[in-house]
């Protein structure tokens, strides 16, 4: 250990020899003769201890202290005067300067040796003192916990910095205040107060911890999920003198923990996939848009022959084997598909927005795959296909379970007649014999209700999401009036018109109407937009775009309200007589907006060559938007992308507030579905005089 140093100050030869002598064996003792060389001896490394005589030439002891307390490094050393000054007005200034004691001359040895030890024993034990604080500070601001202290009150009395940091209380603000004013707490769900933590551990006397669901409300508006435990602080005879909190940010925990219970209780812990449970849930789900004129597919899939791999390998390899079907049908189906395993070797495809015909070619695909899969086990080979049962869901079914069992007995036609192939319900021939006498049926309708004036123009409102966006926009519905005055949703009887061409003859006549009834209204300020939709057989009809033409430049309507919808599909299969049509038009000053946007596999390749206005987002990454992670990032992509080509944003099928909110947040410029506006009567919308006799509410949006 090194010795203590001792600067002494003094102008006498005779003094500091004589000191010299009493401290240089026990001391590490420097010498100056003058205040200015003590100044600069100081200013190089500062003593523990300074002698400092009061009576000498030039800068006296007292001018000497009062600049040695200036000094940068000077950390309260005490200073020692020497004086043969008796009087109570020169000691009264010294202790004012600050002195620690005075030696009188001349000096008693004894004295001075016992006085300086024991100053020097004072200022080591301080400096001992004030480094164990500081180790305990830095000690106490490295922990990775929040740590508060309080007296026996329940006053804080210190903070760490991460207390500071999840409550948003500085430790110099804190300090004298009630705990349950810094750490705000209250229970997650119900926000009631939760109690004191350093009160209850006081009174119970003992270590007590917060109860689950403990949220700390930070004072700058943050709010985190915390763990604590809380413990009275004992003096050394066992009195309670306080109590100390250590709590931790345990949100990005609660967070995983609650996504895991979330993810097993929907997931199959296999190969996870959806669980039947989740996978009913869905079906549910889309069984009811389907009775909104919507076609979905379900596949259930059976895998043949995998028995064998079970009983000739045990179920450690069949699981393997299962975890890589998974993965195969999953590379078959398309990226929004909902693909499940509903237990055993069984899974199940849930294909929305998708019919028969296109499903019935990617199970195909699905069944091709897992014919040429082989597994390989102890050098055997093992072949494994699979007999896939297909349902269309349409609004005629009653009941999800209805679907699952019709999925099931195809299933098992499939394997009846030869397993590793498709069967659609009661038979693929059946499907089309009886979609082919449907559509005919639909035909002779839909040519008896034009005769008849039975079809009737329904619209829904568009709503502006983002602020710069003030008026809302209508797209224009068709319905029709059945013998019985029931309205029958277009999917129905539009595929049937779309089969036997009269898709262009609808079109004109949605057209003129909708010019119609625009032309009877007095102003159309108010509104930003109508939109009608066109088919894909009037996109790709020559004749069509000129009649169109006429039809508008003969109307009185302002054309820079017309916005004509246009879907993906039919735009990219007729590219060039696309953008010839919107070329010609868009001269009139019409829009046009890109329907069911994301649905093809050529959206983006595609979008620069189509002079569109508007994107209309396809409903099926709308519908689960703020649940599901892949459609969140592919409406957000294209909300970027069509920002960077000056082309504005609509997402159909909005139905929940959350999906709103996630939208705006994306910057989607407008929003369409029943959380806007349940469809009505066109006529009704502008403002016109009824022209329809008690019309029934609309069940359909599309």
């Amino acid at each position: 250990m090194s010795r203590q140093k001792i600067l002494v100050v003094d102008d006498s030869i005779q003094n500091l020899q004589l000191l010299a002598g009493v401290l240089e064996n026990e001391y590490d003792v420097q010498f100056a003769t003058s205040g200015r060389e003590a100044l600069l001896l100081a200013a190089e490394e500062m003593p523990d201890l300074v002698v400092l005589d009061i009576m000498m030439d030039g800068m006296d002891g007292y001018e000497t202290c009062e600049r040695l307390k200036q000094l940068s490094n000077f950390n309260d050393c005490p200073i020692v005067f020497l004086t043969a000054l008796d009087d109570e007005t020169s000691e009264a200034r010294g202790l004012a300067l600050g002195a620690a004691d005075f030696l009188t001359k001349p000096f008693n040895i004894t004295h001075v040796r016992l006085r300086l030890r024991n100053l020097l024993q004072r200022v080591a034990l301080t400096r001992m003192l004030e480094e164990e604080r500081e180790r305990l500070s830095i000690t106490l601001y490295s922990i990775g916990d929040g740590v508060i202290t309080t007296d026996e009150n329940s006053n804080v009395m210190l903070m760490n910095g991460v207390a500071e940091q999840l409550t948003g209380w500085l430790h110099a603000e804190a300090v004298g205040k009630p705990l349950d004013q810094v750490l705000n707490i209250v229970h997650q769900q119900s926000r009631r107060v939760l109690q004191n933590p350093a009160e209850r551990a006081l009174a119970e006397q003992r270590i007590v911890g917060l109860p689950n669901h403990t949220l700390l409300l930070s004072r700058n508006g943050g709010e985190y999920m915390i763990e604590d435990s809380t413990a009275p602080i004992r003096s050394r005879d066992g009195t309670i003198v306080g109590a100390v909190v250590v709590f931790h940010d345990a949100t990005e925990q609660r967070r995983k923990i609650e996504e895991a219970f979330a993810f097993n209780a929907t997931h199959d812990p296999l190969t996870g996939l959806l669980n039947s449970t989740e996978f009913n849930a869905r079906l549910n789900r889309a069984l009811s848009t389907a009775q909104e004129g919507m076609f979905h597919t379900l596949l259930l899939i059976d895998l043949d022959q995998f028995r064998l791999i079970n009983d000739a390998c045990g179920h450690a390899v069949g699981d393997r084997v299962l975890q890589n079907i998974a993965t195969l049908i999953e590379s078959c189906i398309r990226s929004g598909d909902t693909l499940a395993r509903l237990g055993g070797d069984e899974f199940a495809v849930l294909m929305e927005h998708c019919p028969a015909r296109p499903a019935q070619t990617i199970a195909e695909s699905v069944c091709d795959r897992l014919d040429n899969y082989r597994f390989i086990h102890d050098q055997h080979r093992f072949r494994i296909g699979a007999s896939i049962g297909l349902v269309e869901i349409n609004e005629s079914w009653g009941s999800s379970s209805d679907i699952l069992q019709a999925g099931d007995t195809a299933c098992r036609t499939a394997k009846e007649s030869g397993r590793n192939r498709v069967h659609a319900y009661f038979s693929l021939g059946e499907n089309i014999v009886k979609e082919k006498q449907g559509a005919a049926n639909w035909a002779g309708k839909i040519d008896a209700a034009m005769e008849n004036d039975r079809f009737i123009l329904y619209a829904q409102r568009i709503e502006p999401l983002q602020p710069e966006r003030h008026l809302p926009s209508y797209e224009v519905l068709l319905r029709l009036r059945d013998d019985d005055g029931k309205l029958v949703p277009p999917g129905l009887f539009i595929p049937a018109a779309e089969r036997y061409h009269m898709a262009g003859r609808l079109d004109r006549w949605v057209v003129e109407k909708t010019l119609a009834l625009l032309s009877a209204v007095p102003s159309l300020h108010g509104i930003d937009k109508i939109c009608i939709n066109l088919s894909g057989q009037s996109v790709g009809d020559k004749l069509f775009h000129k009649h169109l033409e006429t039809t508008l430049r003969e109307s009185s309507v302002d054309m820079r309200k017309i916005c004509f919808e246009v879907t993906e599909t039919s735009a990219v299969g007729s590219i060039e007589d696309a953008i010839y049509m919107m070329t010609r038009l868009k001269e009139l000053g019409v829009r046009f907006s890109l329907d069911d946007f994301g649905s093809g596999v050529s959206s983006f390749a595609y979008l620069k060559a189509l002079p569109v206005d508007f994107l209309k987002i396809d409903g099926h990454f709308i519908r689960y938007l703020p649940t599901d992670p892949v459609d969140m990032a592919t409406v957000r992509c294209i909300a970027d992308m069509a920002s960077l080509l000056h082309k504005e944003t609509v997402a159909e099928f909005v139905e929940t507030e959350a999906a709103r909110q996630t939208l705006r947040e994306f910057g989607v410029d407008y929003a369409q579905g029943y959380l806007v506006h349940k469809p009505e009567p066109l006529n009704v919308v502008l403002g016109l005089p009824d022209e329809i006799n008690n019309p029934q509410p609309l069940v359909s949006v599309r």
